[in-house]
């Protein structure tokens, strides 16, 4: 059963894992659509969690994707 929610902190090691998969680095040309750009550590994920701007999708304990927000001051040290 497919769960949409906000992130808590055990979604990190599912966040980071499906991050891995999906980075920019890791694919070959053909993979690279729908590429992870942006590589983001657990204590900015916690950062994340803590200004309730982690959503996730989950399908019983597999993470199929999710949605990072955050305020200004955060992304810009992107």
């Amino acid at each position: 059963m497919m769960e949409l929610r906000l992130g808590k902190v055990e979604d990190i090691s599912g966040i980071l894992a499906l991050q891995e998969k999906n980075l920019y680095n890791n694919l070959t040309t053909e993979q690279r659509a729908g590429f992870v750009t942006t590589p983001f550590n657990e204590q900015q994920i916690k950062e994340l969690l803590n200004q309730k701007g982690v959503f996730v999708a989950k399908d019983n304990s597999v993470m199929l994707g999710y949605i990072f927000a955050g305020d200004w001051h955060f992304f810009s040290q992107f």
